[in-house]
């Protein structure tokens, strides 16, 4: 007959083992999945929003640096200013574009969380991101980032 105090030890590893082998069911690994995507995507947007706080306080620096060069008649300042104003538009346009490919990450979420029966990522919320100024893009963007967590939570995990 088997050995019932052997058997009693293997069975927290045998416990870890199915643990492993369910999280390959689709009914399982989809869910995992799209809770995974959008922890990456709600990521990338924080991250976004540091870099446009960073872009607003660089280009506060360089209106103060612009007058400053006007009220001193200061050409090279002035020349200097006029780059740095250049530099930080371009940095916001990168910005943008990145935030614009991500409609196709949210387009694939979505077909995920159709999947799975959890409410859709609106995409609307996003492009209304796009086309605003550093100062009036923080505020929609928080309010997606709101939106991805709500939905986050609302994509069942059995």
């Amino acid at each position: 007959p088997p050995n019932p105090a052997a058997i009693a030890q293997c069975l927290p590893d045998v416990a870890k083992n199915v643990e492993k082998l369910l999280k390959l069911m689709p009914q399982l690994s989809v869910p995992i999945m799209v809770k995974g995507l959008l922890d990456v995507l709600i990521q990338t947007l924080v991250a976004m929003r540091s870099q446009l706080l960073s872009l607003q306080a660089q280009m506060k620096s360089v209106t103060r640096a612009t007058a400053r060069a006007a009220e001193l008649g200061d050409k090279n300042l002035s020349a200097i200013a006029a780059c740095a104003h250049g530099n930080v538009e371009q940095q916001a346009r990168n910005l943008g574009q990145s935030l614009a490919s991500l409609g196709r990450l949210v387009g694939l979420i979505n077909l995920f969380l159709s999947m799975v029966g959890a409410p859709q990522v609106p995409l609307d919320e996003l492009t209304a991101i796009s086309g605003k100024t550093l100062d009036q893009a923080i505020a929609p963007l928080d309010a997606f980032v709101l939106t991805l967590k709500q939905v986050r939570k609302a994509v069942p995990v059995p």
